[in-house]
């Protein structure tokens, strides 16, 4: 087992730098993390550096008196003291995530309540958040998304991410994806916030909002720009991506930490014959036994299945944590002059391509050598090769997974 892996972090070159201050960027002040967001593109990001953009974004939106937006699924006592240290007396305008939420409690997992956690000292309390909207779980419609946004007069900036805003997802152990981008306040209305209200309600009145539901994309690739989409849209736009890129032979890259058979049968039914030069998965669970036996002949179609490196330890009862991990989530292209990606916060299983559920996708376009330096060094430095192939005998062998 690889032992220890490091990433590196991303450091801009002296032009960028030098672009940002001629510019006077807001932003440039706020270390070289932030500034590679902004003018690099996407990348994937430890979990500590993470923790500290978000921090720092937070800090420079709310001196610039935006209105604050943030939408996490889950949450904890970390994230919300990190979110009251950057806004320090500001006021968040909306806070979107579940209540309540499934925490480790004297060695067991049990619901605990927001209105539990912000009895804390020193974080964030409901008098700090305007509108807190919790997901309407028990009617059956759950968001997945998760990002934070500052809305100005003129535009909304926001940062989109693959990380959830807890203790487990700040390690420097976890690898995550973020873009930064702008839209504008109807389209943010629009493709962000109407699509959550409808899949949340305000804490003090659960039930308020009618659900919504994806319809079917019933032409082109399904990719309407980046925005919430609904799981089964998202569902089919992949299988729509994926089967384009191999009719142009592309090579094909799958970034997910869960699968299932869904997934599974889908990635199988879009690829046809040709084959995924990389899939990166977790090895925990029911993953690679869903992949060993539910894609024909694994071993010729996927030239390098990657799952996380290093050993597992035992945390708490019935829990295992690694060292490292990976908790992204994207599916890519690569051609000779370029790789297309399809970043995402939706695993490829069947609960998040739920026709109830919304995630968030972008599409966007690298170098190969951006692709390589800022995606997959990072992800190999995380994970290593899968060996342990079953035997393929007529007795079936050593087929089934552990």
């Amino acid at each position: 087992m690889a032992s220890n892996a490091q990433v590196k972090k991303k450091t801009p070159s002296p032009a960028l730098g030098a672009q940002a201050a001629e510019a006077d960027d807001p932003t440039a002040d706020l270390g070289f993390d932030m500034l590679a967001i902004s003018d690099e593109g996407p990348g994937l990001y430890c979990g500590d550096d993470i923790e500290t953009m978000i921090s720092n974004l937070l800090k420079e939106w709310c001196s610039l008196g935006a209105d604050i937006y943030i939408v996490t699924p889950f949450i904890d006592e970390v994230g919300l003291r990190m979110i009251k240290e950057a806004i320090g007396d500001h006021k968040i305008e909306a806070l979107y995530t579940r209540d309540p939420q499934k925490e480790w409690v004297d060695g067991c997992k049990r619901d605990v309540s927001l209105e539990y956690m912000m009895k804390e000292p020193g974080i964030l309390k409901r008098g700090d958040v305007s509108k807190l909207r919790v997901g309407l779980v028990s009617e059956g419609l759950y968001f997945h998304c998760k990002f934070i946004a500052a809305r100005f007069s003129n535009r909304v900036e926001i940062l989109l991410t693959s990380a959830n805003l807890k203790s487990s997802h700040f390690k420097k152990e976890q690898i995550d994806s973020l873009h930064r981008y702008t839209v504008t306040p109807e389209d943010f209305e629009k493709n962000f916030v109407t699509k959550l209200n409808k899949h949340t309600s305000p804490k003090a009145d659960a039930g308020d909002e009618e659900g919504a539901v994806g319809e079917d994309a019933d032409e082109g690739d399904g990719y309407k720009g980046t925005m919430l989409y609904y799981g089964n849209e998202i569902k089919t736009m992949i299988f729509r991506h994926l089967k384009k890129w191999c009719e142009l032979d592309a090579d094909i890259y799958t970034v997910t930490p869960f699968i299932d058979k869904e997934g599974v049968d889908m990635i199988t039914e879009a690829i046809g014959n040709h084959h995924i030069e990389a899939m990166y998965i977790r090895d925990t669970g029911n993953q690679l036994e869903e992949v060993i036996n539910g894609i024909p002949t694994p071993q010729e179609t996927i030239h390098s299945l990657r799952v996380p490196a290093n050993v597992l330890v035992p945390t708490v009862p019935f829990e295992w944590r690694r060292y490292s991990d990976f908790h992204c989530k994207f599916v890519a292209a690569r051609f000779p002059d370029r790789v297309e990606i399809l970043l995402t916060s939706a695993n490829l299983i069947s609960e998040n391509f739920f026709k109830h559920q919304i995630d968030s996708v972008h599409r966007c376009e690298v170098t190969p050598e951006e692709f390589q330096q800022n995606f997959l060094t990072k992800l190999d430095g995380y994970t290593e090769e899968f060996t342990d192939w079953p035997k393929s005998d007529s007795s079936g062998g050593d087929g089934d997974a552990d």
